[in-house]
């Protein structure tokens, strides 16, 4: 094992991600590695090589670990006493063993002559005098072609000869100095001064890192690190790794250089979009940076607008201003994306542990402070309780408290900005942006945002905050302080400058644009896309401006659709052109989706599914990748075409056909996903939606507010509308029973979700009517319920499994099914709620959805486990894992969060339940369902009977061991490094010398906890 593996092993099992590891190094003035975008086990390993490299192993590192996770004492003391005898092991210099007076001329002749045969090594070659001219000039560049390299004083030989085996290739064909010999020569370079030498060698040469290693060097004041772009910051980090063993460059600078590349990480998306071609939206521009610094009057700014008008943009370019004030006028603010699953508007202590990170970074080279921010994040997200309790001065081993956590963090904010802050800007600028991902999540979640924003004004007077999504300004109906950015066509002049930053180099061709077809940006962007790829304009555009011409009343999507065609027919594949019109009516395609689906309609040949496929991934123009097998067409051109297509006879053939067809592939499949394009294409249709209610849930929502945007059939459009909860709230009263009650649900369950059952309550006493089978039985009884009121619960639950049995509601009886588990275990039912357990898996297996089944039957459990009789809890485990044993890997993989609750409520008592998931997904490390804790490994594959030796044998050979001399600690440590986790656990169950041990070994130590699932874009 290497001497950081031990470390590193450590680690991995105590720590989930690199924010809280982060969190830990910051709290306890460790190293500061960044995170950059590194999994947990590739930072891990650097942090144990840094922490090694520093010294920094020892008794108080490990007591610090010790006092975070006290419940690791042993396998904590076991790593400390593993490197305190490493170092009690090093051996000194050895003596010389005396050599007889007679062999002494012998002796010295075989030094000699062992010297002339044995090859020194690379680092002691590299400083020769025949090497040390080209090696000395190479340490200082970050890269150099071989042939253009000249040595630092005048040598022998060339670069091909002398640096061939002490360097590595990279892609481009290039060489870079290995590791170990650059710091050997930079070394070399600082003690006898002859760094100057070696940067003039190759002055001539453009290399980044060198004249980043001048300017450390020459200690000039290092440029503003926000200005610079994202390479150049990373050349510094690189420069300074490099100078770490020498000493120099270490300090502020260090810390700033990682702590604005971490930023990055939060703001690069919003650079990307702002990029060099942003313009035309400066009287917008200047009214939102007043906003920031504290110049205009409202306290709250939104930015809304039509998807492609430039909100992001917008946006970008004033977050960026704001950080590049960090150096000098540091104004604290915090970016908060909600099409990010780690930004829940339900939980206003994990949104406060997210702004508390944020300033952490950005306050990085500010000791005191990033210490104080990076307690408040332990303090939200319960890590290292007890160096934050010491840190805040609170006790914090308790659950987080919102009042605590708002009062604290305001406080300190309060502080940083008497400290750093000018006059007059705001305490904090919260940017809540993508706002429409948290108006869908409906009235709840919108309440429970507000509610802390309104928290956040209380305590700091002054603060400002900038709403942007495409509806913003309905969430806030009569709100003093607001001011409102609309985001629409740009003017003419600014307009014809933004195609100028585009590459449309010709005035005339820019004016011809925007007089012909507008200044939307959208519009603009493909203009100058077809321009770029075709090359002469009069093709671009001819055909297009006579039928613009030609139509007193053009549709701006149209005009962007015909741009986008013109683009398309200059694709040179034809399967890709077919894929693409009239290929556009599916949002996603697949392997399965180009043959099923697209192949007869647009002309393909099914058998040439894959091979077509893997040519679409290459075309980043029409596509998104959604993950390995999923494309999705982009949509910020997807709809412009669709319109155009709807407005072809000759087209419409072909795309009704491809909507039926994409109706009969997804109603075949399972999952939430399947139906939400199953019920994209049955609205695309045109097809009565009053029937489609049977396919709705809440779930569909964020799945499909998109479509909105596309040319829907009106009555789709209504339908759809009402149910995203984006309707006119005036229009309630006129609408349809079936209509309100479908809206009323969303709402409803809004409020549910976030622990309001008396709002919940007042929705569905809107209306005392219910449709046969209505949906708000089962929300009625959860609300009722959540009151305390367990009389009417169980009455509404009984009229509602009436109703929806005599309409055959299927969907709403296995939602009765859930609430009859509840209500049943309220009142101590036992055998009620095995009954609703069973009836629910049979709706779930009529309905073809495993998985909610599966759902249903851990509920059950986890009830009966608080108190039922264990006989029935264990006829419901044997329902539980005969059913989940069933799930295919795709499936386990897409329901993180359901396979962790199965663990949870039955791996203690089951062993197939532990066992499958091991043997299916048990090889993902970063983000899987097991830790990657090769102590518990080990302590599972120990405690075997001696029967497992051959299994034992044959996992040493999977990883790689050689056939004997291992220890179970190396094969356990092999195992969880080499993705063979799952494997190990298998084996260890299965040879387990005590059954019930091993499991709870497993579930305690290895099964990640509850809420862990990976972190990523919202559906």
């Amino acid at each position: 094992m290497t001497d950081n593996g031990r470390l590193f092993e450590l680690l991995m099992a105590l720590f989930d991600d690199p924010a809280e590891l982060q969190r830990f190094l910051v709290l306890h003035d460790l190293v500061d590695v960044r995170t950059s975008a590194l999994t947990m086990s590739g930072y891990a390993r650097a942090v144990a090589n840094e922490l090694l490299r520093r010294e920094l192993v020892d008794a108080e590192l490990f007591d610090s670990l010790i006092q975070r996770t006290p419940m690791r004492a042993a396998d904590i003391n076991r790593v400390a006493r593993f490197y305190a005898d490493a170092r009690t092991a090093r051996p000194g210099p050895r003596e010389t063993d005396q050599v007889p007076d007679d062999l002494v001329g012998f002796a010295d002749e075989l030094r000699q002559a062992l010297k002339s045969v044995v090859s020194p090594d690379e680092d002691t070659r590299a400083l020769d005098a025949a090497h040390f001219p080209w090696t000395s000039a190479a340490a200082v560049l970050g890269s150099f072609w071989p042939t253009t390299l000249r040595p630092t004083t005048d040598a022998a030989g060339s670069a091909l000869t002398s640096l061939a085996d002490l360097v590595q290739t990279n892609p481009d064909g290039t060489w870079t100095l290995k590791h170990g010999v650059r710091t050997a020569c930079l070394r070399r370079l600082a003690a006898e001064q002859l760094f100057d030498r070696a940067l003039r060698a190759n002055d001539e040469l453009p290399d980044e890192k060198r004249d980043t290693l001048r300017r450390l060097l020459t200690q000039l004041p290092p440029e503003q690190l926000t200005a610079l772009d994202t390479g150049t910051l990373t050349s510094y980090s690189a420069v300074i790794k490099w100078l770490e063993p020498l000493g120099i460059a270490q300090g502020t600078i260090r810390t700033a250089v990682f702590a604005t590349l971490d930023r990055r990480r939060l703001l690069d998306p919003l650079r990307a979009l702002v990029g060099a071609d942003f313009c035309g939206r400066d009287t917008e521009e200047i009214a939102l940076e007043d906003h920031v610094v504290g110049r205009s009057p409202a306290s709250i700014m939104v930015v809304q607008g039509p998807g492609g008008a430039g909100k992001s943009s917008l946006l970008g370019s004033v977050l960026l201003r704001l950080e590049e004030h960090v150096e000098f006028e540091p104004i604290s603010f915090a970016y908060l994306d909600f099409d990010r699953s780690r930004n829940d508007p339900r939980d206003p202590v994990g949104l406060l542990g997210q702004i508390a990170r944020q300033l952490r970074l950005l306050y990085a080279t500010y000791e005191e402070d990033a210490r104080t921010f990076a307690a408040h994040e332990s303090a939200a997200f319960g890590t290292d309780a007890v160096a934050a309790s010491t840190i805040l001065d609170v006790d914090l081993a308790r659950e987080p408290d919102l009042a605590r956590m708002l009062s604290m963090l305001t406080q300190r904010l309060a502080e940083v900005h008497d400290l750093h802050g000018e006059p007059g800007t705001p305490p904090l600028v919260l940017v809540l942006d993508t706002f429409e991902e948290v108006q869908i999540r409906g009235p709840g979640a919108l309440h429970d945002l507000l509610d802390l924003v309104d928290r956040l004004f209380d305590r700091l007077p002054g603060m400002k905050v900038v709403v942007s999504g495409r509806g913003a300004k309905s969430a806030f109906p009569d709100r003093a302080g607001l001011e409102v950015i609309e985001l629409g066509d740009l003017e003419p002049a600014s307009a014809e400058d933004v195609l100028d930053e585009l590459g449309v180099s010709d005035p005339q061709v820019r004016s011809m644009v925007v007089t012909k077809f507008g200044a939307n940006p959208l519009t603009l962007h493909l203009a100058a896309e077809a321009i770029a790829r075709i090359g002469m304009s009069e093709e671009v555009f001819d055909g297009v401006t006579t039928r613009a011409e030609a139509l007193t009343e053009i549709a701006l999507e149209q005009v962007q659709g015909m741009l986008y065609g013109r683009i398309l027919g200059h694709i040179g594949d034809p399967e890709v052109v077919r894929v693409a019109h009239p290929g556009l009516a599916v949002r996603k395609v697949t392997v399965g989706v180009l043959r099923e689906v697209l192949a007869e309609p647009c002309g393909l040949d099914p058998d040439r599914a894959e091979i077509i496929f893997d040519k679409l991934r290459f075309e980043v123009g029409m596509f998104d990748r959604e993950d390995a097998d999923t494309l999705r067409h982009r949509e910020d051109v997807r709809r412009l075409m669709l319109r155009t297509m709807l407005d072809e006879p000759t087209r419409a053939a072909a795309v009704a056909q491809i909507h039926r067809r994409a109706i009969a592939y997804y109603g075949s499949r399972r999952g939430i996903d399947a139906r939400a394009e199953e019920l994209y294409h049955h609205l695309m249709s045109d097809e009565d939606p009053r029937r489609l209610d049977d396919l709705w849930h809440a779930d569909l929502k964020p799945l499909l507010a998109s479509t909105l945007g596309e040319p829907l059939p009106s009555s789709a459009r209504t339908w759809l509308g009402r149910r995203l909860g984006l309707a006119d709230p005036s229009e309630r009263t006129e609408w349809g029973q079936q209509d309100w009650e479908a809206e009323a649900a969303d709402r409803a369950r809004s409020w549910l979700a976030s622990e309001r059952p008396d709002q919940a309550l007042a929705v569905l006493g809107e209306r005392t009517e219910r449709l046969p089978g209505s949906p708000l039985y089962p929300i009625e009884v959860a609300a009722r319920l959540a009151v305390g009121d367990i009389i009417s619960a169980a009455r509404l639950l009984e009229a509602g499994i009436v109703s929806a049995t005599g309409q055959d509601r299927r969907r709403v009886q296995i939602e009765l099914a859930e609430q009859a588990i509840a209500v049943h275990g309220v009142q101590d039912d036992d055998a009620g709620v095995v009954r609703a357990a069973r009836w629910g898996a049979t709706l779930a297996d009529l309905l073809g959805d495993e998985a909610r089944g599966v759902d249903l039957l851990a509920a059950a459990l986890e009830t009966l486990q608080r108190g039922g009789s264990p006989e029935q809890a264990l006829e419901v485990g044997g329902l539980l894992t005969d059913r989940f044993t069933r799930l295919s890997k795709a499936e386990l993989l897409s329901r993180h969060d359901l396979v962790l609750r199965v663990l949870h409520a039955a791996g203690s008592t089951d062993t197939d339940v532990l066992r499958h998931v091991a043997l299916e997904v048990g090889e993902k490390t970063d983000g899987g369902v097991f830790r990657p804790d090769s102590f518990a490994v080990e302590q599972l594959l120990s405690q075997t009977t001696a029967s497992a030796a051959p299994a034992l044998a044959e996992l040493a050979r999977d990883v790689g061991l050689p056939r004997a001399g291992w220890e179970i600690a190396d094969l356990a440590s092999t195992a969880v490094t080499s993705g063979y986790t799952g494997k190990a656990v298998a084996l260890g169950l299965d040879y387990a010398s005590d059954a019930q041990e091993a499991r709870d070994l497993v579930v305690d130590n290895l099964v990640r906890p509850m809420g862990t699932a990976p972190e990523g874009h919202r559906p």
